[in-house]
């Protein structure tokens, strides 16, 4: 009896803060996701609070109209004090993208996100693919592995499932595995010195980014749970020719190889809260060759 009276007073307090809202403010509740850096930013709106998600994770008040969206960030989030934020938006005609100009006394800058329910679904909408995968909360999260050195910066994303009955897989800048070398080139050529988070420190030097790129780069493997370890290994089967430039200055002995780590990607808890992807180190048939 105590659990349906509690039901009760909870869908009542529910329905209360959701008939305070304007048609605008009730169109938008639901979580959005960042679309131009991996879901990173991530806005929660309910009809009490707007949690809002980066590096930090605050809820706070919110309204909006047609056009409009208000809150305001703590001091310690946005540098100064108390940080008015506004974003200018505008909604797809399917209701389902929202592309905004977000400013405050900082400054503006424009972002889109996408309406979906989870990280998952949200990896799916962005790349046009339809997976289920694993779930596991024991395995490493890779924002920690081995001292940061997996970086999300330099994991290339691999999706591989199934349609109907054939395989599928692809990258994150490709529809397939067919131009899998020039993936890896044009993904390495994105990342500058200036992103590594050593650079907030002191100034990455080439040498040390080439070195970076070469031993930190890897694979993120979002696979369906129908695929087997064995399949991804063998789907990312791949020489490539490796830059020992660095190796020839630094060093008087080239290594006539070095491994491409993959990971493969787990459903988990901590993908929701922003705070790492959980994965696990799977065998590789991935090198670089040095001549």
């Amino acid at each position: 009896m105590k659990q349906a009276q509690h039901i009760i007073i909870f869908l009542a307090i529910t329905l209360l803060f959701t008939c305070g809202q304007n048609s605008y403010e009730k169109e938008l509740n639901g979580k959005w996701y960042g679309i131009d850096n991996d879901g990173y930013t991530r806005m929660h709106f309910y009809p009490d609070s707007l949690v809002f998600s980066e590096e930090f994770t605050e809820s706070v008040e919110w309204k909006a109209s047609k056009d409009k969206i208000e809150f305001s960030l703590p001091s310690n989030l946005w540098l100064d004090s108390i940080q008015d934020v506004t974003i200018t938006y505008r909604l797809s005609k399917t209701r389902d993208t929202l592309f905004g100009s977000f400013s405050n006394t900082n400054g503006q800058f424009d972002a889109s996100l996408m309406r979906v329910d989870n990280y998952i679904e949200y990896l799916n909408k962005r790349y046009g693919v339809n997976l289920s995968l694993p779930v596991n909360d024991s395995v490493k999260n890779l924002n920690y592995y081995l001292k940061n050195s997996l970086d999300p910066m330099y994991g290339l994303k691999v999706f591989i499932g199934q349609s109907g009955k054939s395989l599928f897989a692809k990258t994150e800048l490709s529809n397939n595995l067919s131009t899998l070398e020039s993936d890896i080139k044009t993904f390495k050529s994105r990342i500058k010195p200036s992103q590594h988070p050593l650079n907030y420190h002191r100034e990455i030097l080439n040498d040390e980014h080439i070195s970076l790129l070469e031993n930190r780069f890897h694979f993120r493997v979002f696979a369906d749970k129908s695929i087997s370890d064995e399949m991804i290994t063998k789907s990312l089967s791949i020489s490539i020719s490796g830059d020992n430039s660095f190796y020839k200055r630094i060093q008087s002995k080239t290594p006539d190889s070095l491994p491409i780590k993959v990971f493969r990607i787990y459903d988990n808890k901590e993908m929701e809260k922003n705070s790492g992807i959980r994965g696990r180190e799977i065998n590789t048939n991935a090198f670089y060759f040095y001549n």
